[in-house]
């Protein structure tokens, strides 16, 4: 495979800013430009000075998640006329990703681009459907539907005679907003597969029982009369979440109280809505059969403004709220945990991976009695937040990887 090359830009030993290039005979391909959570400045990007001497002449994005494109207008500073490609679900999403990027690193006084860059960007992307051969660069690529997140692609790339299969990040587990990995038919020879391996050492467990236990204990939360907080991730995760409890709450298994959305799962959830026609097949026919849109029906709210949010957090009623970001680096959650955690009644949930740094793995980590360091208001410092004695932080074990809670 002497005319096939590969080039770990990021990601290839972490979570966070993913970013791989592909050296073929025809020309170089670019697959995503992440950014590493939690990280600021330069230390946030992958290492983008290596195209310099391998410029590349076509670029994928595999899905919209923060880690595979929040450095993409970084990449188009540097190459203004690159083609961009993916799917028409992550070219939608990552033009909202790109944007409560560009204003958390704003806020965080260190911009890794500007809102030019970011609508040159845009301006670059060009949306291909799954299964549809692209030739136009000398080399060939093709999408296919990978799981993981609404949109998600794992990339076949062929190039002189050879041909390597680039999975992405990827899940062959059907959730209530994305449909399994599609699988071929028969087995279909390839060279090299190159896949994302962040489970890859780690029994999950059943997927089904961890939903069972976690909407076990919010009901045992919310009956108790206490406030329940998921900080997750706005992209996905969310969704699922909010479909879960709807369906839970339509069963009698959870009371019907408030669940609010606050942060950036509100526009993601919003753009879930316009994107219905691309969501499972199950949940489009319940929406019609229904009559009611699919996320934000029932006791679902957004959260409107801070006037609203401190109203909430005032509040002594049962509620959820499911907000930004999933591992408490910055956004609505720690706002909300700094006010609930120091009260018993309450828990907080952690339904997704965790950084080795971040707030959130602390908590999961925290002995009883002991503090965490919550980002405080705008994200520019940090303020201390002392749990309650007997406080819940997960119903899920925290592993030594930071495993995903659903498996």
């Amino acid at each position: 495979m002497s005319d096939l090359h590969f080039l770990g830009l990021g990601g290839t030993d972490e979570v966070g800013a993913s970013s791989y290039l592909y050296l073929l005979k025809e020309g170089h391909l670019l697959i995503d430009a992440g950014a590493r959570p939690g990280s600021i400045g330069e230390a946030a990007l992958p290492q983008l000075g290596l195209l310099t001497e391998h410029p590349p002449t076509a670029m994928v994005l595999t899905h919209a998640h923060l880690d595979h494109v929040g450095a993409l207008p970084v990449v188009i500073r540097r190459f203004p006329k690159l083609p961009i490609y993916c799917t028409e679900a992550t070219a939608r999403i990552a033009t909202l990703v790109l944007g409560d990027t560009l204003k958390v690193t704003t806020m965080q006084g260190q911009p890794l681009f500007s809102a030019g860059d970011m609508k040159r960007t845009l301006e670059r992307l060009r949306p291909v459907p799954y299964f549809t051969r692209v030739s136009d660069h000398g080399f060939a690529f093709t999408l296919f539907p990978s799981g993981h997140l609404l949109g998600a692609a794992s990339v076949l790339i062929e190039s002189g005679g050879r041909a390597v299969f680039h999975t992405g990040d990827v899940s062959n587990i059907s959730t209530p907003v994305v449909d399994a990995a599609w699988l071929p038919a028969a087995v279909t020879p390839v060279d090299a597969v190159v896949s994302e391996s962040t489970y890859g050492d780690t029994l999950l467990p059943s997927r089904k029982e961890q939903v069972r236990a976690f909407v076990t204990a919010i009901g045992e939360t919310l009956r108790g009369g206490g406030r329940v907080l998921i900080p997750s991730f706005a992209l996905g995760r969310a969704q699922e979440i909010t479909q879960i409890l709807q369906t839970a709450m339509a069963g009698g298994l959870l009371p019907a109280v408030p669940i609010h959305l606050d942060g950036l799962t509100r526009g993601i959830t919003e753009a879930y809505e316009d994107m219905l026609p691309l969501l499972p097949e199950a949940l489009q026919n319940r929406s019609k059969v229904s009559k009611q849109r699919p996320f934000l029906t029932g006791t679902v709210n957004l959260v409107k403004d801070k006037r609203e949010r401190e109203g909430i957090l005032a509040s002594e009623r049962p509620a959820v709220v499911i907000a930004s970001s999933g591992m408490l680096h910055a956004g609505a959650s720690p706002q909300y945990a700094r006010a609930w955690l120091p009260h018993a009644e309450n828990a907080l949930f952690v339904v997704g991976y965790q950084d080795a740094e971040s707030p959130g793995r602390r908590l999961l980590e925290l002995q009883q009695g002991g503090e965490v360091m919550l980002p405080a208001a705008r994200g520019r410092a940090l303020s201390r937040c002392r749990p309650t004695r007997g406080w819940s932080a997960s119903i899920c074990r925290p592993m030594r990887t930071g495993a995903d809670c659903w498996g």
